[in-house]
């Protein structure tokens, strides 16, 4: 118990760093994605946003991250305004695996206030094209949450 506590103060810590900055760069330099410089030569602008983070775990465990940090880009609507502001789910799950969750094979799904129901992403490693809206996060004591569930995928044994 003692150990997960500091596990998940530790994913706190590399929330915030990592994926606003170090994991952003790692991972657009692999994907081929925009980097913040280019975010920025673009004009796309960019917000963090802390959120609290559930996660229903493939083992059937449920954990809480208090304090996990979401990179916003904007999204422009056709007349040129920002229509929403969203984030990448593969770079909140790579944060997530790299900090020790066992996500890998797992169906991935988000809990969407819109619809009042898990939305499935797929098998991981899920697309880059899968988004985060700020109208996907619920609110718990004025605070945004981001609900996601894991179920064990089926194993390759080649």
């Amino acid at each position: 118990m003692v150990n997960k506590k500091r596990q998940a103060k530790a994913l706190a810590k590399d929330s915030q760093s990592d994926l606003s900055d170090n994991e952003e760069s790692k991972h657009s330099e692999a994907s081929g994605a925009e980097s913040d410089d280019s975010d920025a030569i673009l004009g796309v602008q960019t917000k963090k946003k802390p959120v609290i983070l559930e996660l229903l775990l493939p083992t059937g465990e449920t954990e809480i991250l208090t304090s996990f940090t979401l990179k916003m880009r904007e999204k422009k609507g056709q007349e040129g305004g920002v229509e929403a502001w969203e984030c990448t789910l593969a770079e909140v799950l790579t944060v997530l695996k790299r900090n020790g969750y066992p996500l890998e094979n797992s169906f991935v799904s988000f809990f969407s206030p819109v619809f009042l129901a898990y939305i499935n992403c797929g098998l991981d490693p899920i697309p880059k094209s899968i988004k985060i809206i700020e109208d996907d996060l619920t609110t718990k004591d004025n605070k945004y949450m981001l609900k996601l569930r894991f179920k064990q995928g089926v194993r390759s044994e080649y």
